[in-house]
């Protein structure tokens, strides 16, 4: 009830600010006189618009989270382990609107009358939208993790499957013309063609990866990284459906080094590193041509829709690929005063 409440104080708020920042400071909300509303500037009065007089605005959210976790250390194999998770994302999403008319008075101080003006809703009768989307999205992924360390030599590695899933689905719904205002359902509104319309939309996104990386340092003065994307996307057709990301990565500590002997140079490392990045973040489906009934045909004695090609599909579209470069320089002077030299491309 309270997230309901908000919902509806939250969208009537948004459409009277407009009306807050144009009235004129010498209109009243109400004449005080009789208590009648007046019509504020071009038929709004952000005083009544606060109330439920022009109607209702729903908007309840239900989110669900769940994550299970899970790892194990492999005992025949020393720094052998594997860990992974399991998650699901719902949200289910409600909204209903329903705008009814109400009257706001303009005044004529030369004739002393109060006219009435209707607002609201369409053609002085109301007007009602609902709408709904229900979304899912799973995702799984383990990993397989190795350790070892002997003298000064330091091994980290892991290999790793994850796979994730969104399904959506969402309508809409209106009706136009009630003939009163005490029903506010789909289905008391005007009897015409006209008065009704609804929409509904759905789509699948599946994406798969599979991501490897092996670290080396020795005595933590020498650094080295490799690391291996693979990632599917279904936002791509067959054949461009992976992209293939790698990356590599070096570093020095120079302060480790026996001849660094200098007393105010207290940390002095190189690094460098060059890799790839993938993006799929583009228009789903730009693979399969757009149609849309945008048009009506006459097939004997009837008028049928008509369906018009209204975007060609592109079957060569594909991973976005971004290439960085990276070469740093990081250093502490006299315990305090750090620096850092970066030089970046992209």
């Amino acid at each position: 009830m309270i997230m309901i409440v908000a919902n509806v104080l939250k969208s009537l708020l948004s459409f009277s600010m407009m009306a807050v920042l144009l009235a004129y400071s010498t209109i009243p909300a109400f004449y005080p006189t009789n208590g009648l509303p007046s019509s504020g500037i071009e038929g709004s009065n952000p005083a009544v618009m606060a109330t439920d007089i022009g109607g209702l605005a729903k908007n309840p959210n239900s989110v669900f989270n769940g994550i299970l976790k899970g790892s194990y250390n492999i005992p025949f194999v020393k720094g052998l382990s594997v860990d992974g998770f399991a998650a699901i994302d719902k949200s289910w999403n409600f909204n209903k609107t329903f705008n009814k008319p109400y009257l706001l008075y303009d005044y004529n101080k030369t004739t002393n009358v109060y006219t009435p003006r209707v607002v609201g809703g369409s053609n002085n009768l109301a007007t009602l939208n609902e709408s709904q989307q229900n979304q899912t999205q799973t995702t799984a992924n383990i990993k397989l993790n190795y350790q070892l360390s002997f003298d000064k030599h330091n091994i980290n590695a892991f290999a790793g499957y994850e796979q994730s899933e969104i399904k959506s689905e969402t309508f809409g719904a209106n009706r136009q013309n009630f003939p009163t205002t005490q029903t506010p359902e789909l289905s008391q509104g005007g009897t015409a063609a006209t008065d009704r319309d609804n929409s509904g939309s759905s789509y699948h996104f599946t994406r798969k990866s599979w991501i490897g990386k092996l670290s080396y340092n020795y005595s933590e003065k020498y650094l080295a990284d490799i690391q291996m994307r693979i990632d599917g996307s279904s936002t791509f057709p067959k054949g461009n459906q992976y992209g293939y990301f790698p990356s590599v990565s070096a570093g020095w500590v120079v302060t480790k080094e026996s001849f660094m002997n200098l007393s105010w140079l207290n940390y002095l490392k190189l690094r460098a590193s060059y890799g790839a990045l993938g993006n799929d973040n583009v228009g789903l489906f730009q693979y399969l041509n757009t149609y849309a009934f945008n048009n009506q045909l006459v097939l004997g004695s009837s008028i049928v829709p008509g369906m018009d090609l209204t975007k060609l599909a592109n079957p060569q579209v594909h991973w976005e690929v971004a290439h960085k470069t990276d070469v740093a320089l990081e250093s502490v002077i006299m315990k305090n005063l750090y620096f850092e030299f970066i030089y970046f491309q992209h």
